[in-house]
């Protein structure tokens, strides 16, 4: 086994490097703009639909504003064909109405360098259609390079990249290589070990590994070849089974570098902690009491948030589903089954909140324990990986059989109440997709233990009912990702129309300004 790296050095220099390159990027944004004041016409409207939106898709709010970017460059390149200075330009205008940045802060040399990665952009987008790659295959692929590149310049991330960097130094070192030998894409480890540090402590989606995997410069330009191959290669990793394992791996024992990336962040003066032990270790055990404190207002955001996404997609389906089907088979609206399908899932998630509690002190004192060894005495504690396990068809069967009867007593009970074949179908979605949401929730309070607590007989009688509905509202998850039907909606029927008529007014606005100017 290779000697433990110093990792305290390590960490003192990569963080070094990002305050530079933060302070650049800032410097950068900072330069003069050619419009003091960027008109506001129309920004309520904007800043509300933007809101509307967001608790629509349901994502981590630090990925909202890459989403919001890539949304404008499809709208703008993909549908109204705009050019790139232009796309550029309308950028700086969007992002203000919609409250994404403050008016006034992106200056002209970001905008050029915007318009010239859009080009670049654009130019790849060409050569893969030419290429007869698939319209939406290609425009994902360009989309993706594009909104993550244009969010790092409007809001710069060294600092958490650096700390990327570090914690998949620290996770090489903790997690025992050999175990994966025998794996399929074992050849691309470190590859899938990226990506699995990226997904576990970062929560980066597949746009943000793509371009942090694939070099996306005008000014080193590749072939469109090398870019689709890249890009077929990223997602094919991305999705592997040994990305995934290493993932659930980093998640198990990534508590202790999670502390630090906050105090990464919070704490201005970083260097002076790391070369006082004493200090730092003051510093974390402060910075767990914090994560414990901001873990709880998470959780309630994050129930008001799944709430509010619930009850927009209940009421769309509501509306275009369940009325119309009650109406054509009754003859009038059936109020139980409308009213529980409603209010049932969001009570179900309140009640799971309530469940969820801060970790224990004992696992304060583990996280400081770990991070102490590891920065001041070299030694990293191992990370093992959960067992991987080959089932017999006996116990499939078994499993099968098990997540089966939560589901047929779930059945049997909407039966009772005189629930139709949809209504039940409706009910089943939604209470998956709270159940999903609500392991979600749960999840915010695991990437902070490396205790873990024992399971009770009342745990895990729970677990026995509450585990398929989580399993199947994962599935639906993924399949509405793919599919999201309401996003789709709301891009064609509201999107498009209601950012057109603004920019119309806004338009309208700036014609009144300067005929108002040349009567004076």
């Amino acid at each position: 086994m290779s000697p433990q790296p110093n990792l305290r050095p390590l960490l003192v220099e990569q963080m070094g490097i990002a305050k530079k390159q933060d302070q650049a990027a800032h410097d950068e944004l900072a330069k003069p703009i050619s419009q003091p004041e960027i008109s506001r016409a129309g920004g309520r409207v904007s800043t509300a639909y933007e809101y509307l939106r967001n608790a629509a898709e349901n994502f981590e709010s630090h990925l909202l504003l890459q989403r919001a970017i890539k949304r404008f460059f499809k709208r703008e390149l993909f549908l109204t064909g705009q050019k790139p200075s232009h796309v550029a330009s309308e950028l700086r205008i969007e992002l203000a109405q919609s409250s994404y940045m403050p008016s006034g802060s992106m200056s002209d040399a970001v905008v050029e360098t915007i318009a010239a990665d859009i080009a670049y952009g654009m130019h790849l987008y060409a050569e893969l259609r030419h290429m007869n790659v698939p319209r939406e295959k290609a425009a994902e692929w360009v989309l993706a390079q594009l909104s993550v590149a244009t969010e790092r310049r409007l809001h710069p991330q060294n600092t958490r990249l650096a700390m990327a960097n570090f914690a998949y130094a620290y996770c090489g070192e903790a997690i025992q290589k050999s175990y994966f030998e025998t794996w399929p894409d074992f050849d691309a480890y470190d590859a899938c070990l990226f990506i699995a540090v990226h997904q576990a402590l970062l929560k980066s989606d597949l746009d943000i590994l793509r371009h942090d995997l694939i070099v996306f410069n005008p000014n080193q330009p590749m072939s469109a070849n090398d870019f689709q191959q890249a890009n077929q290669s990223v997602e094919r990793l991305y999705r592997s089974d040994l990305a995934a394992h290493l993932r659930r791996t980093v998640n198990k024992g990534g508590a202790p570098l999670r502390i630090l990336q906050r105090l990464v962040y919070d704490h201005k003066n970083m260097d002076g902690l790391l070369w006082d032990r004493d200090q730092f270790k003051e510093a974390y055990a402060l910075q767990v009491r914090k994560e414990y404190v901001r873990v709880e207002d998470r959780l309630n955001r994050g129930l008001i948030k799944s709430i509010v996404f619930l009850f927009i997609t209940k009421v769309l389906i509501g509306v275009g589903l369940e009325v119309p089907f009650d109406i054509a088979l009754h003859g009038s609206v059936k109020w139980l089954p409308l009213i529980t399908n409603l209010l049932f899932p969001p009570v179900y998630m309140a009640l799971l909140r309530l469940g969820l509690h801060t970790p224990s002190a004992k696992n304060s004192q583990e996280l400081a324990s770990i991070m102490d060894a590891a920065l001041f005495d070299d030694k990293i504690g191992p990370i093992i990986p959960p067992k991987r396990r080959r089932t017999s068809h006996l116990r499939q069967l078994a499993y099968v059989v098990m997540f089966a009867l939560p589901v047929a007593c779930a059945v049997a009970l909407l039966y009772a109440l005189e629930f139709n074949v949809l209504q039940m179908a409706i009910f089943l979605v939604f209470f998956s997709t709270a159940s999903s949401l609500g392991f979600r929730l749960g999840a915010l309070v695991r990437e902070l233990e490396i205790v873990r607590r024992p399971n009770g007989f009342v745990t895990s009688l729970f677990d026995f009912f509450y585990w398929p509905f989580v399993v199947g509202g994962q599935w639906l998850s993924s399949k509405y990702s793919q599919l999201n039907v309401v996003a789709r909606f709301l891009d064609i029927m509201i999107e498009l129309p209601l950012k057109t008529v603004l920019r119309l007014v806004r338009q309208w606005a700036r014609f009144l300004d300067e005929r108002r100017e040349q009567l004076y």
